[in-house]
């Protein structure tokens, strides 16, 4: 604890006795005031009469997980923090218990100084909220918005981009994958490095070995990205076989191996994070170091508004027009509107916009499926299948037509898509 650090009072729940030992001396070695739980009903109980400044869980317990007390004080407790501890086995279980709001997670095995370290990051963030009465300014350049969902992100951007491990990120099609991985590359030491990106969905099954390890004397991606990163979209399409030798060939994603500086940094995305997959990645953790799920732009409150405008700044000055007024009703539809290609779909929308050269942008400008949107009577006089059609609808004309993501976002097959889309229209 340096000299500006305050002790503070933490509540530690672990099922095992070694492990609630090991944290409660390393803690009180560092000048912390120290409660024990052995599960989350007790950690409950205790919260109900004790306040504590942080809350440093396991996830797997036997009873209630440790998802649900990471719930629960996110819910009822402003003035406490959260640090999960997790397996690399468990990596899915962390970030979902980051997206319900943990501040961090540690993977096991953790050293000392990396519980130190979570611990003071979690402390750091706590004294700043109650010393300004409001959440900080996002932390990352180039990830807009100021909902807590993107800070979050943030917070994890800035821990990743230092290291030498790979990076997992989750989350919808269209939240910002490639832009994040990006951004990661560009805060690392590996920033004047290559960064070269590979689309699995876009190249056949058959070619994926050689267009990532190469063959025939040809290198592959991962040859190319030597010194930089490597950002691979789609990772589950990867067979298990190429996948153990990118384990192999990249940095290592734990600390305590020896990093080689000269071969590529992998950075992954998949559609894991959604629907009955959220919490079982598709891909070993032990290819990753760090796992940052990206939210979707509906549950991102306000940075809808952020983006559009954003978007249509930077749309008018690419294309040399004038930059619209969005009207109010306008930025109304953008809020209620459930984006299901997320930003990707809001920068399509509003770059189409400002190339109408409109000078204000009304909701009759709108594309036809947001209109019906915004004007379609939704009461209760509609049967369920005319509500499902209706939605199923909407998501297909969001991705332009494309069934297989369609069918991602809705968590069904083709088939039952296609069964769907056979179905006749509602009535207007």
């Amino acid at each position: 604890m340096t000299k500006e650090e305050t002790p503070a009072r933490i509540l530690v729940v672990d099922d095992s006795p070694s492990t609630l030992e090991v944290l409660r001396r390393n803690l009180v070695d560092e000048g912390h005031s120290v409660v024990a739980a052995s599960g989350v009903a007790d950690a409950l109980a205790l919260l109900s009469f004790t306040p504590v400044d942080l809350v440093l869980t396991d996830l797997k317990m036997p009873g209630m997980s440790g998802l649900a007390l990471v719930r629960h004080v996110r819910e009822n407790l402003k003035e406490t923090e959260i640090v999960v501890i997790t397996g690399y086995a468990t990596i899915g279980g962390a970030v979902e218990a980051l997206r319900t709001g943990a501040e961090d997670y540690l993977a096991k095995p953790f050293t000392d100084e990396e519980l130190r370290e979570a611990v003071g990051r979690a402390l750091r963030k706590l004294r700043g909220r109650k010393t300004e009465g409001a959440p900080p300014p996002a932390a990352v350049p180039g990830l807009l918005g100021e909902s807590e969902a993107i800070r979050r992100a943030g917070r994890a951007i800035e821990r990743a981009a230092p290291s030498e491990g790979g990076v997992l990120l989750g989350g919808e099609d269209g939240t910002g994958k490639e832009l994040v991985a990006r951004i990661i590359h560009q805060r690392s030491p590996r920033a004047h490095g290559p960064f070269l990106s590979m689309y699995c969905r876009s190249v056949a099954a058959s070619s994926l070995h050689e267009e990532l390890l190469g063959a025939r004397g040809r290198p592959g991606l991962l040859a190319r990205a030597a010194g930089g990163t490597l950002f691979v979209a789609d990772i589950e399409e990867v067979g298990a076989a190429v996948r153990e030798k990118l384990a192999l060939l990249g940095p290592p994603a734990r600390p305590a191996r020896k990093q080689r500086s000269t071969s590529a940094r992998l950075i992954a995305a998949t559609c894991w994070g959604t629907g009955p997959s959220r919490t079982n990645p598709p891909v070993s953790g032990e290819l990753f170091e760090e796992a940052i799920w990206l939210p979707p732009l509906r549950e991102r409150g306000e940075d809808v508004v952020i983006l559009a405008r954003h978007f249509a700044r930077h749309y008018a000055g690419a294309l040399g027009r004038p930059v619209p007024e969005l009207a109010d009703p306008v930025l109304e539809v953008f809020r209620s509107y459930p984006w299901p290609g997320n930003v990707r779909e809001l920068r399509g929308i509003v770059r189409d916009l400002v190339a109408a050269e409109l000078a204000k942008v009304s909701v009759p400008d709108l594309p036809p499926r947001m209109r019906f949107s915004a004007f379609r009577d939704a009461g209760w006089n509609r049967s369920l299948a005319e509500v499902e059609a209706e939605h199923v609808r909407r998501v297909l004309a969001a991705v332009d037509g494309n069934k297989t993501r369609a069918a991602e976002i809705l968590g069904i097959d083709r088939k039952t898509l296609r069964e769907k889309l056979r179905d006749p229209e509602p009535p207007s």
